[in-house]
């Protein structure tokens, strides 16, 4: 049946001079299916005299497995998390040969970050090369359709001249597709490559015409990559297939191929972790990435202040590094379109005067039972008072449960002035569910006519010192880069004065009435009453005003990098209250700030006086670290001493000390569950003030290697280079 391919295979197994293994990567499971004896691209590398062995997904990263690979094939459909396509990057960086074959071969990654195949939940991303480095393209799920599916009929083919595996075909011409041996045309699909990227066609189809007056657009079918010692096919039609069946110019197309891989040696384990963009390469990426999140409007859209603080602050922050690190004004017209549309649903329900956004969030809906007096029977209500978070269904009403019997009672809405449930059969100790989104008991032999009330309280969107914290920040940065430079200013002036002024004369002035000195020179953002819903509702609410109650450092600091960023403006009339509110805070988390050996330990929160036992999360105490990284940086309180001991609280207490599979911890303390580490934008702002963060950030990078950990580090260090400086390893 293969008498042409088993031939040429034949003639490649004896020009073979060594063996070498190529990985078949499985999707994550156990299954595997390198052992498929019908998989024709399996059967001819093993025919050719390669060694092929299952490589999970999940076994990317592992650079003993991957450095004894002499290429990776890449079967028809696979997800790729994050990391999982960061180890495929590193690997074609470090001269791996990839093929990949199939009509979504190496595209699925999940949005999530789990190693998963679920439809519409993911993007897909397209591997390719360019320039010196392994690169991706993203496309959002609901623009994934150029790829298609198979089946697309092509009445003629042409393979390209020019690229050393086409050698033996017939390059340039025109030919007619063959047919199955039962008479079928072959089950191709439409391949989406990217023209600027230097990929270019290895197979075209051209569909046949459906009318006389059509001229098709050829389909590409494979495409062929290559720079330096790394190179990439990817086939949607499949060539191994026709090869074996005896159709000539695919046999020879196979046949290099395998020859190349053959011939491949597996990339040195010291490169896997080469792979580095330059400036250019990581805006691209930067790019595709912020287009494939909803079109690249990513939450800017929303009016809920959560989102727009813990997702979209995020985005406006990576916009204006990237136009620091790139000069690409691009970036800032991102930030100027986003920022229009975000203050298109600011808001003052509560009109206090300042504009904002809110969230239900962190707010809970309430529920006080309580019996109502003359009650004959024993029965008793619990508990005194039910919380419920985000829960929209609670109305506001005030209820009644009314025994008509001791067996039964109706529910009555006192503010609707209707039954809500009737005759409804009494358990004692049974829950009671029929008061929209609240649940309570009532327990013990109850009387006829006694009743039980249930007053409620709505959730309440609310503002949050940390959101608008969140939200200011990045578009202070934007404030002081246009106002510092006289060009951006005649392009961007109008907005940064339009911003500063929003900034100024809300988000700034709305906490005043919280603020709150300590001494002669320390200060914070105590809790607003209303604010401090899910946290002060056990405070009887008549010592609600009198509690003096710092915010969690991180909410109170986060607004703080505003501050700061807003006192460096020489031309901002209350630059120096902004400065002296940044110092004061500084000087109240150092207070808060336990030395712990060489370095420092600290809590989520503090009371005004005294120390806190606890230790922040490592998310959370990033961000508070992100004020201290900003304010020393700006030459505000921060010693070099204090910041070496921020920096020993990542290498000594955080990180395990290895460089080959670095965990952090979940705490500050060195406590709680350990995961891979990651550059985090918060913590890795240290390598400017620490030569060993540096290093340890970049091995982070060189093992998990994108475009956003990348604009981390050249923010921290923009003197980005090949090597860290030299330091203590304990990989």
């Amino acid at each position: 049946m293969r008498p042409v391919f088993v031939l040429l295979m034949l003639g490649l197994l004896c020009a073979a001079t060594q063996a070498a293994t190529v990985g078949y990567l499985a999707y994550g499971g156990d299954e595997n299916a390198a052992v498929d004896a019908e998989n024709p691209w399996v059967l001819a590398m093993r025919d050719a005299g390669l060694d092929v062995v299952l490589c999970k997904t999940t076994e990317l990263a592992n650079v003993a497995t991957m450095s004894q690979l002499s290429g990776l094939y890449v079967p028809n459909v696979i997800a790729l998390t994050e990391g999982g396509l960061a180890a495929l990057q590193r690997y074609v960086g470090a001269g791996g040969w990839l093929l990949l074959d199939g009509y979504y071969a190496a595209t699925a990654v999940d949005q999530s970050g789990e190693d998963r195949y679920v439809k519409g939940k993911f993007a897909w991303r397209i591997v390719y090369l360019e320039d010196g480095a392994c690169r991706s393209g993203i496309l959002p799920a609901t623009g994934a359709g150029v790829m298609g599916s198979p089946g697309i009929e092509i009445e003629k083919v042409r393979v390209t001249s020019g690229p050393a595996l086409t050698e033996g075909a017939e390059t340039g011409t025109v030919l007619e597709m063959p047919k199955q041996p039962n008479g079928k045309p072959y089950p191709c699909a439409g391949l989406y490559y990217f023209r600027e990227t230097g990929s270019r066609p290895l197979l075209t189809g051209v569909p046949p015409a459906k009318d006389d007056t059509q001229t098709p657009e050829p389909v590409v079918l494979a495409t062929y990559n290559e720079y330096g010692a790394g190179k990439a096919v990817w086939a949607t039609a499949p060539l191994a297939q026709m090869a074996a069946d005896g159709v000539e110019f695919a046999a020879a197309i196979v046949g290099n191929v395998v020859q190349a891989l053959l011939e491949n040696p597996a990339p040195d384990a010291d490169a896997l972790g080469q792979v580095i963009p330059t400036i250019e390469q990581a805006m691209q990426d930067l790019k595709a990435y912020d287009a494939a999140y909803r079109g690249g409007r990513g939450d800017s859209a929303s009016a809920d202040s959560s989102e727009l603080g813990w997702g979209e602050a995020a985005r406006l922050l990576m916009y204006i590094r990237a136009y620091r690190a790139s000069g690409d004004a691009y970036w800032l017209d991102k930030i100027v379109d986003h920022f229009d549309r975000m203050i298109k649903s600011l808001s003052d329900p509560d009109k206090d005067g300042y504009l904002g956004w809110r969230t239900i969030e962190y707010s809970d809906a309430l529920g006080w039972p309580s019996p109502e007096e003359g009650n004959k029977g024993a029965g008793r209500i619990e508990p005194d008072l039910v919380r419920t978070r985000k829960n929209t269904e609670v109305t506001g009403h005030t209820y009644y449960i009314q025994f008509t019997e001791k067996s039964k009672f109706d529910v009555v809405d006192l503010n609707g002035a209707r039954i809500v449930a009737k005759d409804v059969p009494y358990t004692s100790g049974a829950e009671i569910a029929q008061i929209p989104g609240i649940k309570f008991t009532i327990s013990g032999n109850v009387a006829a006519g006694d009743k039980f009330k249930v007053r409620t309280e709505p959730v309440l969107p609310l503002e949050w010192t940390v959101h608008d914290g969140m939200i200011t920040y990045p578009i202070a940065l934007f404030v002081e880069t246009v106002r510092s430079d006289d060009a951006l200013a005649a392009t961007y002036g109008e907005k940064a004065d339009e911003y500063a002024k929003l900034l100024c004369e809300h988000f700034l002035k709305k906490w005043e009435h919280c603020w709150v000195e300590v001494g002669d020179d320390m200060g914070f953002i105590k809790w607003d009453p209303i604010v401090a819903n899910p946290y002060l509702r056990r405070i009887a609410p008549g010592d609600i005003p009198r509690t003096v109650k710092p915010q969690p450092h991180n909410q109170y600091l986060a607004l703080g990098r505003t501050y700061l960023v807003m006192s460096a403006l020489v031309d901002e009339p209350l630059a120096s209250e902004y400065r002296d509110r940044a110092e004061r805070m500084a000087r109240f988390f150092l207070s808060k700030a336990r030395e712990t050996g060489d370095a420092y330990t600290f809590a989520y929160a503090d009371e005004v006086e005294g120390l806190s036992e606890g230790s922040d999360d490592f998310g959370h105490g990033g961000l508070s670290l992100s004020f201290c990284i900003e304010a020393a940086n700006r030459g505000v309180v921060f010693t070099d001493e204090q910041m070496q001991r921020f920096s020993h609280t990542l290498l000594d207490q955080i990180w395990d000390g290895s460089l080959e599979a670095p965990t952090f911890a979940d705490r500050v303390s060195g406590e709680g569950e350990r995961t891979p580490a990651n550059a985090s934008s918060y913590w890795v702002g240290l390598s400017r003030h620490n030569d060993e963060v540096w290093r340890l950030f970049w091995h982070i990078f060189r093992q998990r290697p994108d475009a956003n950990a990348f604009l981390n580090l050249w923010y921290a260090r923009p003197e980005v280079a090949p090597e860290p400086p030299a330091g203590r390893g304990r990989g």
